[in-house]
């Protein structure tokens, strides 16, 4: 299977493409750093993708904006490359003769059950724009799209608790609800969903639970060593509910087990947080 990872100098695209060349794909990549020389080079800013190769195979758009801060403080350039330049590239992808694969998030899961007043006031902009993407995707392309939502992922440097525990202490509350997956898993269920015929899946823990239950709980179930926390942070403006992932319909879910993911943290708890 020829496969064009879009983004592979991000987090989870580098760590695909590292894994994926491992096993039988005929792999590519694109970056927007000229360093990268076995990579194409690609930036959301170009007025044009032509050099982009032709297909076919599969393209995985992990390419895009996705630190919420900077959306928010930056919210028309964030939407020309979030949403208005991203569906000029996978147009120019499907044109090329790539089917695509485009990683999403499940906050749009949020907004399409509870309604866009439910989505937490913090992820709204970025879910909207997720959202517009893919309502473009579904109505233009149909089968030519496979939309995967992506739930919080740990990585080995654990960047889900430390972005808990230092960015503006805004993730930390018992009313924000999370369903954090390990990249490991992703990695394995992305290549599960390339072969698969679903055109929407959800990858994401096989729990449900506050940000702050989560961190809490680690103490215990890993053995990391976090601050102590009198209270917690909350505010009735960014309540981000719970759904239900049993009552999804049409939808495959890729629900990590919550042994393998308290497994894959406690291999890496060597990292502390102080």
């Amino acid at each position: 299977m020829n496969v064009l990872i879009v983004g592979g100098n991000g987090k989870i695209g580098e760590r695909l493409y590292k894994d994926f060349s491992e096993n039988d794909f005929k792999l590519m990549r694109t970056s927007h750093y000229t360093k990268f020389e076995d990579s194409i080079y690609l930036d959301l800013n170009q007025p044009s993708f032509e050099n982009i190769p032709k297909g076919p195979g599969t393209a995985i758009i992990c390419i895009g904006m996705s630190n919420i801060q900077k959306i928010n403080d930056h919210l028309a350039y964030s939407y020309f490359i979030n949403v208005t330049q991203t569906i000029k590239l996978i147009n120019t992808l499907i044109r090329k003769g790539w089917k695509v694969v485009y990683l999403s998030s499940d906050a749009v899961f949020q907004m399409g059950v509870l309604g866009l007043n439910s989505v937490s006031t913090f992820y709204k902009n970025y879910t909207l724009q997720k959202y517009m993407v893919e309502s473009t995707l579904s109505s233009d392309f149909g089968n030519q799209i496979k939309i995967v939502r992506l739930s919080k992922v740990v990585f080995e440097s654990l960047g889900l608790i430390r972005e808990i525990e230092y960015s503006h202490n805004n993730l930390l509350r018992k009313n924000h609800f999370v369903s954090p997956t390990s990249i490991d898993y992703v990695i394995l269920s992305l290549k599960r969903i390339l072969e698969s015929n679903s055109n929407l899946s959800l990858i994401c823990g096989g729990k449900y639970t506050s940000y702050f239950d989560f961190v809490r709980n680690l103490d215990n179930d890993c053995n990391l060593i976090l601050p102590r926390y009198t209270g917690y942070y909350a505010n009735n403006d960014e309540v981000f509910q719970f759904v239900n992932i049993d009552s999804l319909n049409g939808v495959d879910i890729y629900a990590e087990p919550r042994s393998e993911l308290l497994s894959f943290i406690t291999c890496n708890s060597d990292l502390k947080i102080d």
